[in-house]
């Protein structure tokens, strides 16, 4: 699947074909359950459908850590999710000062824009303002910069 921006005409197309595909597969091949996907948008729209039927969707990949908070009965996930990253980068900025006596001042945001993306930028900027750093939040990237 190409690296691109959930506004791109590969991404909306891909979103488009999620919920008819999932349902092919539950009603006509009669999964047991699905296994996917990579792009936390694609896994929202794909696991919803597996909910409404009743089919287990676990869920390797994607880490918005949306995914688990809608309450689902049927979404699993193996991996942890991006809260527990984020935490993760601003533990070790303090252990960095902690240890190494260097005080980082300033911090840039950039993200893609998809769930994951924007969900991962809000966060690190909730954080970085409460870290008392300065920081820019530069933008959100196109799919012009991810060529396919």
């Amino acid at each position: 699947m190409p690296r691109s921006s959930s506004s791109s005409p590969t991404i909306r197309a891909i979103r488009k074909s999620v919920p008819p595909q999932a349902e092919r597969l539950i009603t006509q091949e009669k999964v047991a359950a699905i296994i996917g996907a990579y792009f936390s948008n694609v896994t929202a729209t794909a696991s919803q459908v597996a909910e409404r039927y009743g089919v287990p969707f676990l869920n390797p990949e994607s880490s918005s850590a949306t995914l688990t908070q809608r309450g689902f009965k049927w979404f699993f996930r193996t991996t942890p999710h991006d809260d527990l990253f984020v935490h993760n980068f601003f533990d070790f900025l303090k252990a960095v000062e902690t240890k190494k006596g260097i005080k980082p001042k300033r911090i840039a945001l950039m993200n893609e824009n998809t769930l994951w993306g924007t969900e991962t930028t809000k966060l690190e900027d909730k954080l970085g303002k409460g870290a008392r750093l300065r920081h820019r939040r530069e933008g959100h990237l196109s799919g012009k910069e991810h060529p396919a």
